[in-house]
């Protein structure tokens, strides 16, 4: 039965979903092919007469802005594709579509899980996607000398460390289980903010589930920062650069547990919400 309540949820998005897709990926090849513009440009009008040299410098500002607006496109597209899921979750379990899906003869635990992986299949596709955009034009902009394809994408996926060593594989490996990691506690988080809205809210219930949502996740967002500052300027004063990077390193791993732990906890307590709790009358 899950299964085809997966299936159902994948028919219901898969439209608004490719929509969005499509957009991103047209927004980072118009991106790339902009900064390929911006090179040719630069290099061949940089010797001309000063008017020419204006003018090229011109267009370099307007295809530089161009860049820029497509590498938004494409991040706007990964939140609008957030946006998309987390209404479809909404819609059909909190409004008067909720009594419909409600009465399905299926339990309440099959209908919010089967919503979440598709959810989580679906973002993870959309980040994928905007990994590789970035990815394509930031080896675009860096030219022949520049890291390859593959280092920049492990790069972007590792953090910072990436850069070094060729994508040193630990920092990859690490940064792409944190990518995962994050999404599905960002998801988990949705559902169950979602929830306590419908529950505890009379009016306005989308409004009070967004207020949960931000609120929780500034909060969890400022715990693991300042424990990273602690963590760094402790052990980089302390003990010296390796222990502050050791430092951190563990709090990035109880990060990760942590986000594992609350992703299930918030899907578990969104299903136990939605069974006792919500009333949609």
């Amino acid at each position: 039965m899950l299964g085809k309540l997966i299936a159902y949820e994948f028919r219901g998005l898969w439209r608004p979903v490719l929509i969005v897709l499509l957009i991103m990926a047209v927004a980072g090849v118009a991106g790339t092919l902009s900064c390929n513009a911006i090179e040719v440009v630069s290099d061949y009008y940089g010797g001309l007469k000063v008017g020419a040299s204006d003018v090229a410098g011109d267009v370099a500002i307007a295809l530089v802005l161009f860049t820029l607006f497509s590498g938004f496109v494409v991040w706007a597209g990964v939140i609008a594709l957030f946006i998309v899921v987390v209404s479809r979750f909404y819609r059909t379990m909190f409004t008067d579509q909720g009594y419909l899906t409600l009465t399905l003869p299926v339990s309440t635990a099959a209908l919010v899980l089967a919503k979440y992986l598709v959810a989580f299949i679906l973002m993870l596709a959309g980040v994928v996607l905007a990994i590789a955009v970035y990815s394509a034009m930031l080896t675009t902009i860096m030219g022949e000398y520049g890291p390859s394809a593959t280092t920049v994408i492990l790069a972007m996926l590792g953090g910072s460390f990436g850069f070094f060593n060729d994508a040193e594989p630990v920092a990859a490996v690490a940064g792409t289980v944190n990518t995962v990691i994050s999404i599905g506690y960002q998801l988990g988080l949705a559902w169950l903010a979602l929830a306590l809205g419908a529950w505890w809210a009379k009016r306005h219930k989308m409004a009070a589930a967004v207020g949960i949502f931000l609120g929780v996740g500034w909060l969890v967002s400022l715990a693991f920062s300042i424990a990273d500052v602690i963590a760094l300027t402790t052990g980089g004063y302390s003990y010296g650069w390796g222990m502050a990077n050791l430092a951190t390193g563990a709090v990035s791993v109880v990060r990760m547990v942590s986000f594992i732990l609350a992703a299930v906890g918030c899907v578990a307590l969104s299903v136990f919400v939605v069974r006792r709790k919500v009333d949609l009358s």
